[in-house]
């Protein structure tokens, strides 16, 4: 099974903020991706302490990259994560900086750890 890809994208006219998926099934052992497009920076909170090994998990942006599934290449704040937790359910938060704005989203994307 691919490693996932959690994809962040910012409205900015709306300030409406895009999580795909909202909901992430991962295997332990498997490295999640976060991407926010276009973002500067990337800050995951998680609500029930350290789901992946730690409370919290940053990303600032990177040199272009090329993720399968994408079919272009962008520059984007990512991170990588390896699920090695216990399995269960984990509600995280999230904020993202677009062009100096800061977006966030404290309406529970999850993942799940099998």
């Amino acid at each position: 099974m691919a490693d996932p890809v959690i994809v962040i994208t910012v409205n900015q006219a709306t300030g409406d903020i895009t999580v795909n998926p909202t909901l992430c099934h991962v295997d332990s052992g498997q490295t999640i991706t976060w991407l926010a497009v276009d973002a500067s920076s990337l800050l995951i909170t998680f609500e029930n302490g350290a789901a992946l090994g730690r409370p919290e998990v940053r990303g600032v942006r990177s040199k272009r990259i090329k993720l399968p599934g994408f079919g272009r290449v962008m520059a984007n704040a990512t991170q990588r994560v390896k699920a090695a937790n216990a399995p269960g359910i984990y509600h995280y938060q999230l904020s993202v900086v677009v062009d100096g704005t800061v977006y966030s989203d404290s309406a529970c994307p999850t993942i799940v750890i099998r």
